[in-house]
């Protein structure tokens, strides 16, 4: 296996990750500034870390195997909806 293809695997998984990440930010981020500037009492706020993902309509968490990129979720649900 030459070099290339384990640096790659590399880089397309920590793009991924970073993707991710930014969408949680593209997401939470205004609704944090907004919270900041309400003064909402500290029990409604949102940041980055808590709460953890949910539905915005029922609150349900979602599942681990439901946050994972297209391509490892497929694996990880095995052909499951």
């Amino acid at each position: 296996m030459p070099l290339e293809t384990p640096v790659l695997l590399l880089v397309t998984v920590l793009g991924l990750v970073v993707g991710s990440f930014v969408n949680v930010l593209v997401h939470r981020l205004p609704i944090m500034i907004e919270q900041s500037l309400a003064d909402e009492p500290a029990s409604a706020t949102l940041n980055l870390a808590f709460p953890a993902s949910h539905c915005p309509h029922c609150q349900h968490p979602i599942a681990w195997r439901d946050k994972l990129p297209l391509p490892f979720a497929a694996e990880a649900k095995k052909g499951r909806k």
